[in-house]
């Protein structure tokens, strides 16, 4: 498992960052994205609607299995596909 909480929408380069998360996850390893809603909203708007979000894991051979949104939180569950 790799944990990333209020820090993926700060990585200089998302598509490197994950293209790297996904080689060092294992074959049944889960990414787990934590963040404040407001800051997702803020740094990362396209990913604030979950399509847009999926289309892009798609295109790095990742897949979103799960998403929580809790008050002012959001949780993204992510494997390779």
């Amino acid at each position: 498992m790799i944990t990333a909480f209020q820090t993926h929408f700060h990585w200089s380069n998302l598509t490197q960052a994950f293209l790297e998360l996904k080689r060092i996850l294992k074959p049944d390893g889960i990414i787990l994205l934590a963040c404040e809603w407001s800051k997702l909203a803020y740094y990362l708007p396209d990913f604030t609607k979950q399509e847009k979000l999926e289309n892009y894991l798609t295109d790095l051979d990742l897949h979103l299995i799960d998403s929580q949104r809790k008050d002012q939180w959001i949780l993204y569950k992510i494997m390779k596909k």
